[in-house]
């Protein structure tokens, strides 16, 4: 059987508190898995998002119609 490891995501920290048991500043880069990450995400916390991944606010760009 083969060993599975979660694999990690690098989060950008959107709101200065304590994650993963140490005080991260606004801006902050982590690396966690999913599922550390799952509750300080909406819908269940804040404080993070997924690293190079745009607010709720931007619209995706459109494509150029051929």
């Amino acid at each position: 059987m083969e060993d599975k490891k979660p694999t990690k995501v690098d989060y950008e920290v959107v709101e200065a508190r304590h994650i993963d048991g140490q005080w991260r500043e606004e801006g902050e880069t982590i690396q966690m898995t999913e599922r550390q990450a799952q509750y300080y995400m909406p819908p269940h916390g804040t404080g993070l998002r997924v690293k190079g991944a745009g607010t709720a606010d931007e619209k995706p760009a459109r494509k150029a119609k051929s």
